[in-house]
């Protein structure tokens, strides 16, 4: 389980970058539900993740209306 809640963290990560939000929701999401012993530093990692690709979205989402409602 530690193994797949960690691949399951770093696709999260990867969509991230590629400004694929839903998807890295969708990985971080199923990386949470992953439980094993000791898991509370990787959820805080995980739930740290999770909460930039919102905040993220919400900027990008903001900056492409502004350049189609200012062009």
């Amino acid at each position: 389980p530690r193994d797949l809640a960690e691949t399951e963290k770093l696709l999260g990560d990867a969509y991230y970058q590629s400004l694929n939000f839903k998807a890295a929701w969708q990985a971080y999401r199923k990386a949470l539900m992953r439980s094993f012993p000791d898991n509370e530093l990787h959820q805080l990692h995980v739930y740290l993740k999770l909460h930039g690709s919102y905040s993220v979205q919400i900027l990008y989402l903001i900056f492409v209306y502004d350049l189609q409602y200012f062009q």
